[in-house]
């Protein structure tokens, strides 16, 4: 049948179906066309059987038509998109927003693509996911780099819903049924002050430049992403003050307090305002590999004869050692919380347990009462 026009929303057409029926009316086909650079483009969203809305399809072409208008690359809506598909949209999408990719891109090259990448996001299923979790636990992934690479999944078919690139409900998501790998066991491993002192030694006489990035993380808790992502303008070194990018909150920027020793090792790293402090010998960017960090490690011997992520040194353990030595210090929970810039006090609860001198100095006050003369010498 013709194609027929959804009044209420601009640019949005419907064309019923002879055979097949929805609700006890004809199907309808959900169709939107705009117009780029004096030329029709028409898209084809899917059926109202297939949850498609006018409204819904609406949405779309206004998406469209954003992205158009700030240069953004459109991609064909469809509901036959693949997960590899979904994933390439969601790395080139995040690359314009100026997020790190490298590990995700990793996880797309060595696992996603090859073993179900051309698999439609709507077959995407329990049997399919659980496969492929099966065959990254076999290769001796660590149950935290599972749950990073499931992670990677999950954010993709996201964003393409968000985006209106595909319809449907994710299949790791409560809705969708197949759960997230639990995450990996915690970092328990932070360095002794001579430990630090140690791979700081190694790492000056290696790489100047990975020693100075090791010092800003032992004395401000910045994680090796935030420290790889440092501009010349980020740096105010009148007031002592470096501002990073948080975690996970979309462009949101945070003042880190520096100390002497750190604000010292970004001074003498400086480059233009726009441009990243540390860089490599041949002044490229760094991305997140550890490996200077990971050879002065070996040198020290320190993860020599260690199984298991959990007791092994890699470079957030520097972010893990911070707030230690701060919670052997004596600093309340809620202090560190702030310093290491945590979203909740449960993220710090697990420094609890080493302030175990800090609570029997004030027990001791109680004890005391009862020891007191006072108190009649009662204990």
């Amino acid at each position: 049948m013709a194609l027929k026009s959804a009044k209420k929303y601009e640019g949005v057409f419907y064309r019923e179906s002879r055979k097949k029926f929805f609700h006890g009316r004809p199907d309808r086909s959900y169709t939107f066309c705009y117009t780029h650079k004096g030329k029709k483009h028409w898209q084809t969203i899917g059926w109202a059987s297939q949850g498609i809305t006018a409204e819904a399809t609406f949405t779309a072409r206004m998406d469209v038509l954003r992205r158009l208008k700030i240069g953004q690359p459109v991609v064909k809506i469809s509901n036959d998109l693949t997960l590899g598909q979904a994933v390439k949209v969601y790395l080139d999408g995040i690359k314009t927003e100026g997020k790190h990719t490298h590990t995700k891109a990793s996880h797309y090259r060595h696992w996603i693509q090859p073993h179900c990448g051309d698999v439609p996001l709507n077959l995407l299923d329990h049997s399919i996911l659980t496969e492929l979790r099966a065959k990254v636990q076999a290769s001796g992934y660590t149950p935290g780099s599972l749950r990073c690479l499931f992670g990677t999944i999950q954010a993709a078919i996201n964003y393409v819903i968000r985006r209106r690139l595909w319809q449907g409900i994710n299949p790791l998501s409560p809705a969708g049924g197949v759960a997230m790998p639990p995450k990996g066991d915690r970092c328990e491993r932070f360095l002794t002050p001579d430990e630090a002192r140690q791979l700081l030694d190694q790492l000056h006489k290696t790489t100047p430049v990975w020693h100075d990035m090791a010092l800003v993380a032992l004395h401000t808790g910045l994680r090796l992403t935030e420290i790889m992502r440092l501009k010349g303008q980020d740096l105010d070194e009148y007031s002592g003050i470096v501002t990073v990018t948080a975690k996970g909150r979309g462009k949101d920027r945070e003042p880190v307090a520096l100390t002497p020793e750190s604000l010292e090792a970004l001074a003498r790293n400086r480059r233009r305002p726009d441009d990243f402090i540390f860089r490599g010998p041949r002044g490229s960017r760094f991305r997140d590999s550890e490996g200077p960090f990971t050879r002065a490690v070996r040198d020290c011997g320190f993860n020599e004869g260690v199984v298991g992520n959990r007791h092994k040194v890699w470079f957030h353990t520097l972010r893990h050692t911070f707030a230690s030595w701060l919670a052997q210090s004596g600093v309340d929970l809620y202090a560190i919380m702030k310093l290491m810039r945590h979203r909740t006090i449960e993220m710090t609860q697990r420094y609890a347990h080493l302030i175990p001198e800090k609570q029997r100095e004030h027990l001791a006050v109680i004890r005391a009462k009862f020891i007191s003369p006072e108190s009649g010498g009662l204990a």
